[in-house]
């Protein structure tokens, strides 16, 4: 997508990503408000290490194929996996490289969090798509609680969308996400409007999610796959290239260029 041209002679505000280039525009004075209310994932990619992050070309080739196919209006494409298995690297890589929409449950876990959560969406949405009635200091925070919040903003969103355009909203950690009023996990909407793309993951049990226009197409990540395992030995060739870790290997015997393949 292209971002307006920034016009900050006015601003009062620019929150940028510390590790990325991940930027959310909070222009003007009303937009400056929402800045509150955004939670940026920095935490998330120290967590997952996203600098250090390598491997899964197979697994964004599938994303990107659902992205991609001209049959599909909207859609959710879900990542299934037991905890570990990388589903969170992979979503901060995405959220980190292409500047997607985002909600990570392990910043804003359960019920507790789910307005919260839904007020950081929403003024992604509001500053991302200059969605202009929404940008009131108090506008969304009064309307959160809504059962048809996301769906409201999502569809004022995908009006202004050029044709060739989409909305892409990565959430991660959907078993740890609290249920909002409209019954589903985060309060993503069970109607996704025209444009709109849902790339989810969460562990193998069951969530509160359901939609009515749109199926589900499911990833699982088999930690014991070719793919997987290929990636694992992928990480730990680049990790045997860090100063520290070579010398240790040094120490007993093993050369960094073939482990842990070989001594």
């Amino acid at each position: 997508m292209t971002i307006p041209p920034l016009d900050l002679r006015q601003s009062q505000g620019v929150n940028i990503g510390n590790y990325g280039p991940i930027t959310q525009y909070f222009q003007q004075p009303d937009y400056a408000t929402l800045a509150d209310l955004y939670v940026p994932p920095d935490a998330v990619y120290e967590r997952v290490r996203s600098r250090e992050f390598v491997g899964r070309r197979w697994l964004i080739a599938q994303i990107d194929a659902f992205l991609r196919d001209p049959r599909r209006k909207s859609g959710v494409l879900m990542l299934e996996g037991e905890a570990g298995v990388g589903k969170s690297a992979l979503m901060a890589h995405l959220v980190q490289q292409r500047n997607y929409l985002h909600l990570f449950a392990e910043q804003l876990p359960g019920d507790a969090n789910v307005i919260r959560a839904l007020q950081s969406l929403g003024s992604q949405l509001v500053t991302r798509h200059q969605l202009h009635e929404y940008t009131q200091r108090d506008t969304l925070p009064a309307i959160a609680g809504f059962p048809d919040f996301l769906e409201r903003l999502l569809r004022a969103a995908a009006a202004r969308l050029p044709a060739d355009q989409k909305i892409v909203i990565v959430c991660d950690g959907l078993d740890e996400a609290g249920v909002a009023a409209n019954g589903n996990v985060f309060g993503l909407p069970q109607v996704l409007p025209e444009g709109v793309y849902l790339l989810l993951a969460q562990r193998p049990q069951p969530v509160a999610l359901s939609f009515k226009n749109a199926t589900a197409q499911i990833i699982r990540l088999d930690p014991a796959g070719a793919e997987n395992q290929e990636d694992v030995q992928a990480y730990l060739r680049q990790a045997a290239h860090q100063p520290a870790i070579a010398q240790q290997l040094a120490e007993r015997g093993y050369s960094p260029i073939c482990w842990p393949c070989c001594p």
